[in-house]
């Protein structure tokens, strides 16, 4: 049931509830007090259990973290079974485990407060693990080195402060939660943050110095005028921000200029309800003076009439790609793709994409999916609208996965696969 292999990785598991008898939980137990006494006073790298035991075994499962906290190990994970209720896990009886640096937990409960410090742990991961009754706040005055902090499916308080003088925090991935309606950073180490959720969340920023990138995903009315308006002038030094919406409307956003004034890449994914104008967007790229990278999806009704005068360009000297996602040919499409040409002077792509892409609530991964499906004639029709209109030289358009130059002669070949990703 256990073994220590040559990389001093120790693992053991009883998964099946149905057949978690009573008897095969006494067997379980023996075989791990036995793995325990057998691996005394070696230095284990990982030690990983899953298991069904409940509160009736809570005693002995203390037993065990006590012995794993003399055993240098690096990392642990425990998860147990849902059907037997929360687990109550003593965290802090890992307080002595000097070498621990990466603690992984599924399915249980921690106790509201916790005495002392927690200074090895450098990763922690919780997993359906209820914080809402001021075990967020504890863990962040006790793990004083921890760097990288991922909470998912569990339930929060509803303002979510992320603050400490000493807290050494880099990173904090929080998705698929609930309970949450603000959240508050005031921490001068984070660097990123990953927040997922399919409700409207109000954010605060008053002291991030260091955040460099910003990743969210929240649904509601006025989500993309409130985020640009409210949430952006506290948000000066990142340089990536991805967000990703269902939302009422696309409207005019007022944003200052250089509001990013050093952001270079922006991926702004929406889906709408109403009708878009994707002219919109300009307060947006001209608050990114050095944006680089431009990646935009409206999925949802796109105008198709002509405006009354044609929209004057803008000055984005920095903005080396575009990709429009959901791409069908419209009118108001063809004019933003014409915007971008005649005001990006470093173009090197531009990329009108038919399929959908977007992000999973874990940010690990993209969700593809097959959009309008546009045949020769379409792309050479498209073509010849925005054909002599970029100021850049070495622009060049893809129209479906199809490459045209914007010169004077056209040419085209199938695009390479994945270049438009």
């Amino acid at each position: 049931m256990f073994k220590l292999p040559s990389d001093r990785r120790m693992f053991g598991s009883i998964q099946q509830y149905d057949k978690c008898s009573r008897p095969h939980k006494l067997r379980f137990i023996k075989a791990v007090h036995h793995s325990l006494r057998l691996f005394l006073g070696q230095s284990i790298s990982y030690f990983g259990l899953k298991c069904c035991l409940g509160e009736e075994f809570s005693s002995i499962f203390n037993r065990w973290m006590h012995s794993i906290a003399t055993f240098g190990i690096q990392e642990l994970e425990i998860e147990f079974c849902v059907p037997d209720g929360p687990h109550l896990f003593p965290f802090q009886l890992l307080f002595e485990a000097a070498s621990l640096k990466r603690l992984y937990l599924v399915n249980c409960t921690l106790q509201p407060s916790f005495k002392g410090q927690f200074k090895s742990l450098q990763s922690l991961i919780l997993c359906n693990v209820s914080l809402h009754r001021g075990q967020f706040t504890s863990i962040l005055s006790s793990c004083v080195n921890l760097e990288r902090f991922t909470v998912c499916h569990s339930n929060l308080p509803p303002k979510l402060c992320i603050s400490g003088q000493f807290l050494q925090l880099r990173s904090v991935r929080i998705w698929s939660c609930y309970g949450v309606e603000e959240i508050e950073i005031c921490h001068g180490s984070l660097n990123v943050i990953y927040y997922y959720t399919d409700r409207m969340v109000r954010y605060s920023l008053p002291f991030a110095p260091k955040l460099d990138s910003l990743f969210i995903n929240f649904n509601g009315r006025g989500t993309v005028p409130y985020f640009f308006r409210e949430v952006a002038k506290d948000c000066r030094r990142l340089t990536k921000l991805m967000i990703q919406t269902k939302t009422d409307a696309l409207p005019y956003i007022p944003v200052k200029a250089n509001t990013f004034s050093s952001l270079r890449i922006l991926y702004l994914l929406t889906i709408l309800d109403t009708k878009a104008d994707l002219l919109c967007v300009r307060p947006i790229l001209a608050a990114c003076p050095v944006l680089e990278f431009f990646r935009l999806l409206v999925r949802g009704p796109v105008g198709n009439e002509p405006r009354d005068v044609k929209c004057s360009p803008g000055y984005h000297a920095h903005l080396k790609e575009m990709q429009l996602q959901g791409f069908r040919g419209t009118r108001n499409e063809i004019e933003f793709a014409s915007y971008i040409l005649r005001s990006a002077s470093a173009l090197r792509r531009l990329c009108l994409i038919t399929s959908y892409r977007s992000f999973h609530s874990d940010f690990s991964s993209w969700t593809d999916e097959e959009g309008y499906v546009m045949d020769d004639v379409e792309r050479l029709l498209i073509y010849i609208k925005l054909k002599g209109q970029a100021i850049s030289t070495s622009a060049r358009v893809w129209i479906a996965n199809q490459e045209f130059s914007v010169g004077s002669n056209i040419s085209s070949h199938a695009c390479t696969k994945g270049l438009c990703d």
